[in-house]
């Protein structure tokens, strides 16, 4: 989770930041609720602790929503190797093993959270982690991890599946990996030059009237990562919040008040001491090289203004324009598109190369287009505002994230 070169940036030890990603990317990672059968249960990591010191506790938080009974349910561990480089931590992003690992340990069966009617809760866990060089390969503890090290040794970042079971059949109903960074000391190493972006709304999806609502599950997650941001307050924070979201908080019945009042409170309050720097954003997330290969120029402009609007409305003048998040990898095409908005500064998915430069017809050199004229769509306006820009602090010189992957940065 990043900010763009030029905002705000925060130090953090090196093994510690794979963990402090997930804290604040339930919202925004699909991955991490893969999806092993056709119905509709959903299962995501909600918080997890930073990391584990020697001999220590691992704290996490799942989201459990799923058409039967919470009774009918049991949570499983398994923790794997530590990882060698960041190909294989790649891979555990998608759930697949590294080549040759077998797991280390696991833990036995974990009841859910009991609620009345089908499971839909949030569900926390307390492990025990321990160094235990002397154990058998995959064994099983009521709720220990044992790493399979000598203590001193054991630093490093180890995947962890964490898996939702049908207890009357004995079937994983879903699973997502997540990683366990082990620490041999307190004492900060590395230290990294990081910023952080986090996107709230991305995975709502609009009904055909043009809204959304929110179930108790989403409601319960965003309440839980509103909670984990305010629990960080020395945190800078680059936040992104799609306008389908506000649509969907006040559609939803009952509206949840005191969820909307939480949002609209942080933001304000952050925003005033610069700790959080809240990006303008389309209505709902699209793939801009797409809408301008497809000749679709004017739906990305209409969902910018309405994007603009109804965050003005919500939050006031405060969200910064000149900044885009790509959802999708940009062509030339795309940046194009993006750049004919007067946005200078790109926050790119993982795997995404930076577009080449060319001239932006806003006077500044563009995030990234090509040299062809007929792919550029007509100015839509003119590159000014008439607000003062917040203060910025030094460039980052390392690469900022979007949870859980790498991104690519580009300023004009």
């Amino acid at each position: 989770m990043p900010l763009v070169p030029g905002r705000h940036l925060h130090r953090i030890g090196a093994l510690t930041l794979g963990a402090l990603l997930f804290v604040l990317a339930s919202l925004t990672t699909p991955s991490l609720a893969a999806t092993t059968s056709g119905d509709t249960a959903t299962f995501t990591l909600v918080a997890q602790s930073n990391d584990v010191i020697g001999s220590g506790k691992l704290s996490f938080a799942v989201s459990v929503r799923a058409n039967v009974p919470s009774r009918n349910l049991r949570i499983e561990v398994m923790l794997f190797p530590k990882l060698n480089n960041r190909s294989e931590y790649d891979s555990t992003i998608q759930n697949v093993e590294p080549p040759g690992s077998a797991c280390l340990s696991g833990t036995g069966p974990m009841p859910v959270t009991r609620n009345p009617g089908n499971a839909d809760g949030i569900t926390r866990f307390k492990l025990a982690v321990e160094a235990g060089d002397s154990y058998s390969p995959c064994s099983q503890a009521s709720k220990t991890l044992v790493l399979g090290c000598t203590p001193g040794t054991c630093g490093g970042v180890y995947p962890i599946e964490v898996a939702l079971i049908d207890k009357r059949t004995d079937a994983v109903v879903r699973l997502f990996t997540t990683h366990l960074v082990e620490l041999d000391s307190a004492e900060l190493s590395s230290p990294l030059n990081v910023g952080f972006v986090l996107s709230l709304g991305s995975t709502l999806e609009l009904s055909p009237t043009g809204t959304s609502m929110l179930t108790k599950s989403q409601i319960s997650v965003l309440t839980e990562t509103l909670a984990t941001i305010a629990s960080y307050p020395a945190l800078h924070l680059t936040v992104v919040i799609y306008p389908q979201l506000l649509a969907a908080l006040k559609a939803t019945h009952p509206t949840p008040t005191r969820l909307i009042s939480r949002l609209h409170r942080l933001i304000e309050t952050r925003s005033a001491t610069h700790s959080i720097e809240l990006v303008g954003a389309p209505f709902t997330p699209v793939d801009t090289s797409a809408l301008a290969a497809g000749g679709s120029t004017s739906i990305f402009s209409q969902l910018l203004s309405l994007g603009k609007s109804k965050t003005s409305g919500a939050f006031g003048e405060v969200a910064t324009d000149d900044t885009y998040l790509a959802p999708a990898p940009l062509t030339g095409e795309g940046a194009d598109l993006v750049t004919v908005h007067c946005i200078r500064q790109l926050i790119l998915p993982s795997g995404s190369a930076p577009p080449p430069a060319n001239k932006s017809p806003c006077g500044r050199s563009a995030p990234g287009s090509r040299s062809s004229p007929k792919s550029r769509a007509p100015i839509p306006r003119r590159c000014s505002s008439t607000r003062s820009p917040p203060p910025r602090r030094a460039p980052s010189t390392t690469c900022s994230w979007i949870p859980p992957d790498a991104c690519t940065l580009t300023k004009a």
